[in-house]
């Protein structure tokens, strides 16, 4: 997933933790029988910019291939052993090029096609997926998986996430919808918005995003538009220490009057991979408790 669509400077104090971000930054094809097309040069020294590519990457068996990962990947276990080569805000170059790659997994972001003009001249190729939606990362799995020459067993990962997906929506779409806000940082406030991947579970969850009709995939919320909003359930991804205190203020929320503000560890629920199915999961048991 790309960076929020946000106006304030990025520089010095963030406004929404580097961490977290770079965690989701990177989010229909059919299942089909036939044998895995390698693509004209199979890809054997694999290095992935993003922590949701590296997953994929182990999820089409390729993590031996895999030599270098950025500095926020560690899932699955394995990558702890992998070289670091930076993240997706300040990729290194030098480092990517001393472990003679042949394939580089990136995001399709104008922030890091610098790498392709660095890294092509070079004779590596780069392959940019793009996971800012849900729906988008279905095909993200095809995309890495022709580049790979796995496409069958990226195809079974379509299918068998599909379907697991789907399970979930059924379990709650007759369950009556319950208001919800999801907060990614408190300072200052940014809520997850419509047209994002993040609100595309939240929806497939059985939520209602109230946060819907403000523009932007990730927008800025101001303490009067909490109050107005006033949500059942907050999900709060806030890394802020004193989380707590910054609801002391809106005590007569009704999600925080009724002790449903939730801080849950969203290292799963923001990275766009093969574990979708588990964030929607751990999303649905959140709100329908």
């Amino acid at each position: 997933m790309g960076r929020p669509r946000m106006s304030p400077p990025r520089d010095g104090a963030p406004t929404l933790n580097r961490t977290i971000l770079a965690l989701f930054v990177a989010l229909a094809i059919g299942c089909g029988t036939r044998a895995d097309r390698p693509p004209a040069t199979t890809a054997m020294r694999i290095v992935s910019i993003l922590p949701s590519n590296t997953e994929i990457l182990y999820a089409l068996g390729l993590g031996d291939r895999v030599v270098g990962v950025s500095a926020f990947d560690d899932y699955p276990p394995d990558v702890k052993t992998k070289e670091k080569v930076g993240d997706y805000f300040q990729p290194n170059v030098e480092k990517i090029v001393a472990l003679h790659p042949d394939l580089v997994v990136t995001q399709d972001v104008a922030s890091l096609r610098m790498l392709e003009d660095a890294l092509s001249p070079r004779g590596v190729r780069i392959v940019a997926v793009k996971n800012d939606r849900l729906s988008e990362l279905l095909d993200a799995f095809l995309v890495i998986g022709d580049a790979t020459g796995t496409r069958a067993r990226a195809e079974a990962l379509v299918a068998s996430t599909r379907e697991k997906l789907e399970a979930t929506r059924r379990r709650y779409a007759s369950v009556p919808k319950v208001k919800v806000l999801f907060i990614l940082d408190v300072q200052p406030l940014y809520v997850v918005g419509h047209e994002s991947y993040l609100g595309d579970l939240l929806t497939a969850a059985g939520g209602e995003n109230v946060a819907a009709a403000i523009p932007g995939a990730y927008p800025h919320l101001s303490p009067e538009a909490l109050w107005q909003l006033d949500p059942d359930v907050i999900l709060n991804a806030a890394v802020a220490a004193d989380f707590k205190g910054f609801f002391e203020p809106f005590a007569k929320l009704r999600a925080v009057a009724g002790g449903h503000v939730h801080k849950f560890d969203a290292t799963v629920v923001m990275r766009p991979g093969p574990r979708v199915f588990e964030a929607l999961d751990e999303i649905a048991k959140v709100i329908h408790e």
